[in-house]
C-alpha cells in the first residue's frame, strides 16, 4: 500500500516500475504530441475582417499552445477548399495565418463560402501537435 501511495505521489515524476529510477518528461502544459490526437478543429466563420468572401478557421486550445500554428513545409497552408450555397467545393488558392491563431482560406472561384475544410494535414502548433482534418460540412 505504501508502494501504491509513493508512486501516486510520484507520477509524471520518477517510474515507479521495480528497480526504476527513470524520470518521465512531460511537457510542463500537459500536452504531449506523441499521445495527443492533435489540433483539433475548432470552428470557422467571417470574423477576421476579410470580409464574406473568406472563411476563417480555429482550433481548439491545446494547453498553452494555441498559438503559434505554422505549416510543416514553412508555406502557407494547403489542402483547405471552401465551399458556398450550392456545396461544389473550390481548391482555396489564397490562405495564411494571422498572428499564429486562426487561418484565412479564400477561393477566387467561391463569392461567400459557407463551407471550409482541409483534407491532408500540414498545419502543426508550437507544441508540434497536428492539426486534423476537419470539414464543416
Amino acid at each position: 500500500m505504501k508502494r501504491i501511495l509513493f508512486c501516486l505521489l510520484l507520477v509524471g515524476v520518477v517510474g515507479c516500475g521495480n528497480n526504476s529510477s527513470e524520470v518521465l518528461q512531460t511537457p510542463s502544459d500537459g500536452v504531449d504530441p506523441a499521445t495527443s490526437p492533435g489540433l483539433i478543429f475548432d470552428r470557422a466563420d467571417h470574423s477576421d475582417g476579410y470580409g464574406k468572401e473568406s472563411m476563417t478557421v480555429y482550433f481548439k486550445e491545446t494547453g498553452a499552445h494555441h498559438h503559434g500554428l505554422k505549416t510543416i513545409d514553412g508555406k502557407n497552408p494547403s489542402h483547405f477548399e471552401v465551399a458556398g450555397i450550392d456545396g461544389i467545393w473550390y481548391t482555396a488558392e489564397t490562405t495564411f495565418i494571422v498572428y499564429g491563431d486562426h487561418i484565412i482560406a479564400k477561393s477566387k472561384m467561391v463569392k461567400e463560402p459557407i463551407h471550409v475544410r482541409m483534407t491532408k494535414p500540414n498545419v502543426v502548433n508550437a507544441a508540434g501537435l497536428i492539426a486534423q482534418p476537419f470539414s464543416t460540412r
